[in-house]
């Protein structure tokens, strides 16, 4: 049997940098030994479709969004 290693995990949010209120996507940056991912989940607030993102961390992802947009990295409690 294939038992896998520890594994941690750690919410966050992107938000507007300006209004830590205006949410723009919810994440969670899971961490595996050395192995670092962010899985990203946004739902457009126009059209309602779903976004899912997977990135290198969650700094990659506000890197990716924040990009055309002020965003902010908030990490949850």
């Amino acid at each position: 049997m294939w038992i896998l290693g520890t594994m941690d995990a750690q919410l966050f949010t992107l938000t507007n940098a300006e209004n830590p209120n205006q949410v723009f996507a919810w994440g969670m940056q899971i961490t595996a030994g050395d192995d670092v991912e962010a899985v990203v989940y946004r739902r457009d607030p126009i059209t309602r479709r779903t976004m899912f993102g997977v990135h290198n961390s969650a700094e990659d992802a506000l890197a990716r969004y924040g990009g055309s947009r002020d965003l902010a990295l908030q990490w949850e409690n």
